[in-house]
């Protein structure tokens, strides 16, 4: 818990040292932040984004000998005529976030990037619509449970819980059997 405030005070650092005085950065939960850019295209925040994800990959957290390196995912997106609410807009930011995320991380993701992919589903629909018109549940959903194998390591159990984001998770035996669970 100590390294992670450590490292959740540097980022918070690091991102108000790139901000304007009219722009606002908050804690939105967890190890994530919400930076608010007024008077800021999507595509300038995303030159924004890219410029603090190549600062934060060069900062080094004192924690142990060698120091602790971290890598950032950022989601840009600003209003569109049908973003209603401020939620809206955090919504469409998330999505574009939890791109960056499944396509490996330490990268930007624009959200109107994805409704301009090659993929003519994505063409025929508009706004909202063209990222998610052409997708089915099963196409996005994950499993209910989710399950470790009781020889899987400690590391590959911390990368389930951050790829799955899970907090828990029952423990199968080589037979099948429940051997516990993790949390």
């Amino acid at each position: 818990h100590p390294t992670g405030d450590s490292v959740l005070k540097f980022v918070a650092e690091l991102l108000l040292d790139n901000c304007r005085a009219s722009d606002t950065v908050c804690r939105y939960g967890g190890e994530e932040f919400c930076v608010l850019l007024p008077e800021t295209d999507e595509n300038a925040a995303a030159v924004w984004a890219e410029r603090v994800r190549a600062r934060l990959a060069t900062l080094r957290i004192p924690a142990g000998l060698d120091g602790l390196r971290i890598t950032g995912s950022f989601g840009a997106a600003q209003a569109r005529d049908d973003t209603l609410t401020s939620e809206d807009l955090v919504d469409l930011a998330d999505q574009a976030l939890l791109c960056a995320k499944r396509a490996g991380r330490d990268r930007v993701v624009r959200f109107a990037s994805l409704a301009d992919a090659d993929d003519p589903h994505f063409r025929q629909f508009g706004r909202r619509d063209a990222v998610f018109g052409a997708l089915t549940a099963r196409d996005a959903m994950r499993p209910l449970v989710m399950c470790l194998q009781e020889d899987d390591t400690v590391a590959e159990a911390a990368d389930f819980f951050l790829d799955g984001d899970v907090s828990s998770s029952p423990v199968l035996g080589k037979d099948g059997s429940l051997a516990g669970f993790v949390s």
